[in-house]
């Protein structure tokens, strides 16, 4: 009977057990210093809450015993679940692009909401998970806006360019007709000539309603 069978398995066995060994226990030491990476890592690239609330909150786990860190790092782990989902990661590169350029908000009710932010997390995860949807609900209706409000500019140009090609077509008709024209019987009275149409003179026609139309129901008070 070959020993090879058992020689592998015995094998694999070490090895198993070696690879225990060298994983570090999960010590309240080791936990307290992988909360305060965490922290560290956190603070360089969230906007939710307040830079100065994330600086306080580093430097209270810091002032932890181990023990103490520990207990926080277990009771703070579904926020962040949620901070670290994929859905809140997209709105939140949103959220930090829409910050460095809008104009709406001032300052200080900026931090009112990153305040109020800091206190939903703190209050629950559910609360949080609010405070998320409600961020990520804004993005999606602005960008939702602006994408409307690039094919509504699309719009307006097709409708004006196919009243230019219109406003050409016609000229060109009437050109033709005054040029084809015969001339006037000896004595009789010459055939009246069209009045020249003013260049900013509208044209009403098929295409000239029917854009109107198009600016009457994306801007009903025009």
């Amino acid at each position: 009977m070959s020993l090879r069978p058992f020689v592998l398995t015995a094998l694999i066995v070490n090895v198993s057990l070696l690879a225990q060994a060298q994983t570090p226990a999960a010590t309240p030491e080791r936990t307290k210093q992988e909360a305060l990476e965490w922290l560290a890592s956190f603070a360089r690239f969230q906007v939710l809450f307040h830079a100065d609330d994330v600086k306080k909150l580093q430097e209270r786990v810091k002032a932890m015993t181990p023990e103490e860190a520990a207990k926080w790092w277990e009771q703070t782990a579904p926020q962040r679940k949620l901070l670290a989902s994929p859905e809140w990661s997209e709105t939140e590169d949103w959220l930090r692009k829409f910050l460095n350029v809008q104009a709406k908000y001032s300052d200080d009710e900026i931090r009112e909401r990153q305040q109020e932010a800091a206190d939903k997390a703190k209050a629950s995860p559910e609360s949080l998970q609010t405070v998320l949807d409600q961020i990520t609900q804004a993005r999606r209706k602005l960008v939702g806006g602006a994408q409307a409000a690039e094919e509504t500019r699309r719009l307006q140009l097709a409708a004006n360019n196919a009243y230019r090609q219109e406003e050409v077509r016609q000229r060109e008709a009437a050109r033709a007709r005054a040029q084809a024209a015969p001339p006037p019987a000896p004595g009789g009275t010459p055939p009246a000539r069209p009045a020249p149409r003013r260049s900013n003179e509208p044209l009403i026609d098929s295409l000239d309603v029917a854009r109107w139309a198009i600016l009457r129901e994306l801007f009903p008070r025009w």
